[in-house]
Parts: C-alpha cells; sequence; structure tokens
C-alpha cells in the first residue's frame, strides 16, 4: 500500500470523525430545540447510565454538545449552565486528584453565566453553585462551603420556588447539615414539582432521589 493511500485513508478516517464530533444537533434546529436535545442527553447520562465508563463517554459528548451551542450563541448563558451542570457530574467520575479542576471550571462557568443572565434556566446556575458548595470540600482543599450553598440555593427558589432540582438540593444540604424535618419538607416539594416539558426522564430520577430523602429524613425526625 502505497504512502499517498495511506495517507487518504487516515484524512478520510480525520474528517469522519470530525464530522461526527460536530453532529450533536440535527441541521435546522432552533436553539430552544438544541437546548432540549442536550437537556435531555444529560438526563439520559445523569439517570439512565450506571456503567460508569459509558457514562463517561456520554458526559465527554454532551460538554462537546454545550460548548458547540455556547459557541454558535455567545449571547445565551444556557449552555454555559449546561456545560457546567455536566462538568459536575464529571467530576464525581473521576478520581480525585482530577476532580477538582474540573469543579473549578464548572465553578466559573456558573460564575460567567450569572453576570450574563442571572434568570436562565430558572435560575439554574444558583441552584448548581448551592449543589456544589454543598458537596466540593471545603477549605483548605476546595472551596466548599454550606453556609455559601445555603444563600445559592436561597437564591434559587426565589426565583422558581416549585424549582424540582433546586428543591432537591436545598433537602440535601439540610439532610447533610442535619436539619431532617427541613430535608423532608424540600424533598417532598421537590418529589411533587410540576412535571417540565420534555423532561421525563431527569423528572422521574430526580423525583426517584427526592423520594429515597424524604424516606431516610422522615427515620431520624
Amino acid at each position: 500500500m502505497t504512502k499517498q493511500s495511506n495517507f487518504a485513508k487516515i484524512a478520510f478516517a480525520t474528517l469522519s470523525l470530525s464530522a461526527f464530533a460536530t453532529s450533536a444537533f440535527a441541521q435546522g434546529e432552533s436553539f430552544e430545540q438544541k437546548l432540549t436535545t442536550l437537556e435531555q442527553h444529560f438526563d439520559q447520562l445523569n439517570f439512565s447510565t450506571p456503567n460508569k465508563s459509558q457514562r463517561m463517554a456520554a458526559e465527554d459528548r454532551a460538554i462537546n454538545e454545550a460548548e458547540q451551542l455556547a459557541k454558535a450563541n455567545p449571547g445565551r448563558a444556557e449552555p454555559l449552565i449546561w456545560e457546567a451542570i455536566i462538568l459536575g457530574v464529571k467530576a464525581k467520575d473521576v478520581g480525585a486528584f482530577s476532580a477538582l479542576p474540573i469543579a473549578n471550571q464548572s465553578k466559573a462557568l456558573l460564575e460567567r453565566s450569572i453576570k450574563m443572565n442571572p434568570n436562565a434556566l430558572n435560575g439554574g446556575a444558583f441552584a448548581s453553585l448551592g449543589a456544589m458548595y454543598t458537596h466540593v470540600p471545603g477549605p483548605p482543599i476546595a472551596f466548599g462551603d454550606k453556609a455559601k450553598a445555603k444563600t445559592y440555593l436561597q437564591h434559587a427558589l426565589s426565583v422558581s420556588p416549585n424549582d424540582v432540582d433546586a428543591n432537591y438540593f436545598m433537602a440535601d444540604l439540610l439532610y447533610i447539615s442535619g436539619d431532617y424535618k427541613g430535608a423532608y419538607n424540600y424533598a417532598e416539594r421537590s418529589y411533587k414539582a410540576p412535571a417540565r416539558a420534555n423532561r421525563a426522564v431527569g423528572d422521574a430520577g430526580r423525583k426517584s432521589q427526592a423520594l429515597n430523602l424524604m424516606n431516610a429524613a422522615k427515620k431520624r425526625i
């Protein structure tokens, strides 16, 4: 086989991989349609992909999708929030040594999105920061801070009081902090939150978590 034919095969393979990487969204889709696709991909990887290696591969694909959407829509905060959320999930799956840089990247994206539009995704950046400050280790290791987490979550809930995620994250924080009655109440709000359009998998997954937290908190009240 000649060097020229080898080069042609390599070039074809590279082009094919490039086409795959840039074909996350259907041609002609609106921003809202692409955002829905990204949200559904997140729901699938976060709630319906128990295999870690498969989930991590899905995380990388979804991060690529979010980056594409952000690049094509530089004035919109939503893709930045979703990239940050997916990075947050990825941080949980990588080793401890690699988790903090990813968490810092996620935090920076959320803070940037707030400067652009604090109410994007119904205050979703604040809810995600609240969840992050709840679970990331505190100083001197990292930036975790339960008081800041509560402030962020309270703000998220002031924007969207019935949000399934913000209520669950608040319940999670209160449970960890030992306020089991408060945790039960917020978990119940999450469990009873109204259904979101095109988010059936995400709603089912989050409400299952909320129900588990309700049961755990009830035993400690």
